[in-house]
């Protein structure tokens, strides 16, 4: 096990993945980004990073979205009182018209991680 996988046992991982409304305007783009850095105060967050697609192509990668926001909390319990914090709920209510779509991936340790 490398030490990246140790640092990650046990964490609640939410990937959210962002197609903006109007991908070519600047400002939309602008304003999505100014509204997830918000997000970082909240203290539930272990660990933060937002991107935008990479200039990898492969038939198997989608890039058609606008901006990824990763979060990683140390439980459960630490993403939902994120879901549930007033930044968090500010966020959606003054930035969920800039966007068209959103996906949401959470995920935890499979069992053989847990395990060792």
């Amino acid at each position: 096990m490398t030490p990246s996988t140790d640092l990650m046992r046990g964490k609640f991982i939410h990937q959210v993945y962002f197609w903006l409304a109007q991908p070519e305007s600047k400002q939309d783009r602008k304003e999505l980004e100014e509204g997830l850095k918000k997000l970082t105060s909240i203290p539930a967050i272990l660990y933060c990073h937002m991107g935008v697609p990479a200039e990898t192509r492969r038939e198997v990668i989608d890039s058609s979205f606008s901006i990824s926001w990763l979060v990683i909390f140390s439980t459960a319990q630490d993403q939902d009182i994120y879901q549930e914090h007033p930044i968090h709920l500010d966020f959606v209510t003054h930035c969920s018209h800039l966007w068209k779509k959103v996906l949401v991936f959470d995920s935890t340790d499979a069992a053989e991680f847990q395990s060792k």
